[in-house]
């Protein structure tokens, strides 16, 4: 457990801990109360049981004489009633601290995973390539929230209920350690022997839920993201039963781990009845004392015994919680052990100056192999890019086109060469790079939000600019289906713009590239799921950007690059040839072959 516990602090930040430190203070305070109250029992029996031994009490006598009391039933009347403040004090005082402990749990969980997600953003783009979004998902919403509730919280109640313990056993050790010995032996004993016969099925059981976890978010997203496919091939049974696998065997696992925090509480109070018994004979036996002599005695033990077993039984379900999260601490320990901190992701020094295009783009000797393989997919790539100019990249399917786009937008790093802009590598200061950079992807993502804010993505309402979305609503052949719609621009567009068709959400993603206003414009195959009437609207648009932009274009259909300053052909992760269309129509023969394919397939002539 001690290991867990130190995982478990690993991952939080310092403002969490320096909030815990408070908390133990008050917890402190919380077990003397305890202590005090349990305590201020024993004179109050005395008084009721043998009031004459009672007055030797000091704090008896200091009431005595504080108040000048001759009468044994004022004085029982004055002693409760300050038994009765005392104690609505420390009921008042432990309802604050319990609350103060639930807001730090809500509130800190909530930040966590606020952290959790700004650090997986914040990872470069080939940790997400290999990381799958179902476990970042649980990472994010269960498994954050189980570091607290599971985690933090039951430390927390080891903690204080461990303090209250103590507190009590020390009183009675005070009245009679022979006693508390034997009771305390024989209590723990059992309780130890509990603990000790479940922790690590418990554990296990932990585990085992965590693993269905990732397979649950797995399915649902599997199932949800391909509804159309689902529902067209009747798929809905095999996602059903493909779901219901993990989640019946997590259901078996969550109901042993969620039964066996009850299971202290049941075993205490049949317990604390045969600790009892075995009190009363301890007592009797080795008691000088008459009968009633010992009532007081036997009273607190009793009403110590009660309090305990509250305590006791959250000490034994936090200790079990805490094992039974195990798997989750370890997971995103791992997790976030390997995974670098925000600080040291792109982000450039104070002196570094901003990323400017004046002149070109260059790519040299560029080498690139994904993690754990060990083929270049980019293989010494030399190629220069003048501002202004517009440049496409052809090649078959697994050429590298969309690899080395990646390695200019810098969301990938070479591993050998570099991507410099005006003689600077462009890792110097990637956020200055990225901003001078629209991207138009093939599959354009769109938020379940007003067309006006999917087109200014991530601005709020009164940063977006009229004059700029009408623009770019304009240039990507947006205006006239804007007007057609019930709320114009602040029509919402469905989840991923599932309202719309497939050329209406790329030509959004074209507006949102335009609405940017950058330097350099990347478009990955971004009109291929356009009509052709549209593809060449839109392509006369782009074009008219070149010169004042610089294009870099992967395309599908040769037509679309016809008119490119450059075309750059890739073949098996090199660079084969370049040259404009005209002059590697004449002289490259695996361009004459998509030209050949091209004018075969393609709507367009070239």
């Amino acid at each position: 457990m001690k290991s867990q516990i130190h995982k478990l602090f690993a991952l939080i930040n310092r403002r969490t801990k320096s909030r815990l430190i408070m908390l133990f203070a008050l917890m402190v305070v919380t077990a003397v109360l305890e202590m005090v109250g349990v305590s201020m029992f024993l004179p109050l029996l005395q008084l009721l049981a043998t009031p004459e031994s009672a007055l030797k009490n000091s704090g008896i006598a200091f009431l005595v004489n504080l108040f000048e009391i001759h009468d044994t039933q004022q004085l029982i009347f004055i002693f409760s009633f300050f038994l009765f403040i005392f104690f609505a004090f420390k009921s008042i005082f432990l309802a604050v601290i319990i609350f103060m402990q639930n807001r730090f749990i809500t509130r800190h969980r909530a930040f966590y995973s606020q952290d959790l997600l700004r650090l997986y953003l914040d990872q470069p783009y080939v940790f997400h390539l290999q990381h799958n979004t179902a476990e970042l998902i649980r990472n994010i919403t269960t498994l954050s929230s189980r570091i607290f509730a599971k985690g933090l919280l039951p430390i927390l109640q080891i903690a204080m209920e461990t303090m209250i313990i103590i507190g009590m056993v020390i009183v009675l050790v005070l009245v009679d350690p022979i006693a508390t010995l034997i009771v305390g032996g024989f209590l723990g004993g059992v309780l130890a022997i509990f603990y000790l016969a479940i922790r690590h099925r418990v554990r296990e059981w932990g585990s085992h839920v965590i693993g269905y976890d990732s397979e649950i978010f797995l399915w649902i997203n599997q199932a949800l993201g391909s509804i159309k496919e689902t529902k067209l091939y009747r798929n809905e049974h095999y996602f059903c039963a493909s779901y219901a696998k993990p989640s019946n065997a997590q259901a078996v696992f969550q109901a042993k781990s969620t039964t066996v925090p009850h299971l202290p509480r049941l075993l205490i109070e049949a317990v604390a009845v045969g600790a009892v018994a075995l009190l009363l004979v301890v007592l009797t036996m080795k008691s000088e004392k008459s009968a009633t002599e010992a009532i007081p005695q036997i009273g607190l033990f009793a009403i110590v015994a009660l309090r305990l077993m509250p305590s006791l039984s959250k000490l034994v379900s936090a200790i079990t919680l805490l094992r039974d999260n195990e798997a989750a601490i370890n997971t995103l320990y791992d997790d976030i052990t390997k995974t670098p901190s925000i600080a040291e992701i792109d982000e450039p020094g104070s002196e570094v100056p901003p990323m400017a295009l004046k002149h070109n783009i260059q790519l040299i000797d560029v080498d690139y192999k994904y993690p754990e393989t060990d083929e270049n997919v980019i293989d010494k790539i030399n190629l220069t890019i003048e501002r202004g100019q517009s440049v496409a990249i052809v090649g078959g399917s697994g050429s590298g086109k969309t690899t080395l786009v990646d390695l200019i937008l810098g969301l990938l790093e070479p591993v050998g060469g570099g991507v410099y802009v005006d003689g600077r590598n462009i890792r110097e200061n990637m956020i200055s790079w990225r901003s001078l950079i629209s991207y138009i992807p093939q599959e354009v993502y769109l938020t379940d939000d007003s067309l006006r804010r999917n087109v200014a993505l991530a601005r709020d309402d009164h940063q977006i600019d009229p004059r700029r979305l009408a623009e770019a609503l304009e240039m990507s052949q947006l205006t006239d289906f804007v007007r057609g719609l019930p709320a114009g621009s602040e029509t919402t567009l469905g989840e991923r713009g599932a309202r719309l068709s497939g050329g209406q959400r790329q030509r959004i993603g074209i507006a949102r590239a335009i609405y940017n206003d950058p330097e350099v414009l990347v478009m990955d195959e971004a009109t291929s799921s356009l009509d052709s009437a549209t593809e060449r609207e839109i392509a006369a648009a782009v074009n008219n950007l070149a010169g004042d932009k610089t294009l870099i274009i992967i395309a599908h259909r040769l037509s679309t690059v016809r008119h490119c300053d450059k075309i750059v052909i890739m073949d098996k992760g090199k660079l084969v040839d370049h040259g404009t269309f005209e002059d590697l129509a004449e002289r490259n023969p695996l361009f004459q072959n998509m030209i050949e394919l091209a004018s075969v397939s393609s709507d367009d002539p070239i």
